[in-house]
């Protein structure tokens, strides 16, 4: 998925006892970093090329305060006009439209849009990709945040 979107960094919150993703994660980016794409030329020559070698784009948040408190600057900049969504986000938007903080599930795709959001701020020229796997294949783990 990582290749698939485009993604420049891979966001991850380690809290609630998630700090094993964050090594999984390298581990496997590490890994395919030495494997070679189906069309590689000459593998004895490449040092691996399905990602780019050097350090791996992952970062580590953890998240200290509750969800509607970190939300917050992210709904500003929504409020400002300074957030744009490019393309269909139906389960995001859905969320955003319909999530009453403390009466609902933690909703997944607000945490990972706010996390990246927060990540971003300072880099207002950025372009970000929200992307999580396919409800069908995904079950998010819930959080009291």
């Amino acid at each position: 998925m990582f290749r698939q979107q485009g993604a420049t960094w891979l966001i991850i919150e380690t809290n609630m006892g998630k700090k094993w993703l964050m090594q999984v994660m390298t581990d496997a980016y590490r890994e395919m970093q030495r494997e070679h794409a189906p069309d590689c030329r000459d593998p004895d020559e490449c040092d691996g090329c399905l990602f780019e070698p050097g350090p791996v784009p992952i970062r580590e948040v953890t998240s200290l305060a509750g969800k509607k408190l970190r939300a917050e600057p992210v709904a500003a900049r929504y409020e400002q006009g300074r957030v744009k969504h490019v393309g269909t986000f139906l389960e995001l938007e859905d969320q955003q439209c319909t999530w009453v903080p403390g009466e609902a599930a933690s909703p997944d795709r607000i945490d990972a849009l706010v996390q990246a959001g927060l990540f971003l701020m300072g880099k207002e020229n950025k372009l970000v990709k929200v992307a999580a796997p396919p409800t069908d294949v995904f079950m998010p783990v819930s959080s009291p945040y």
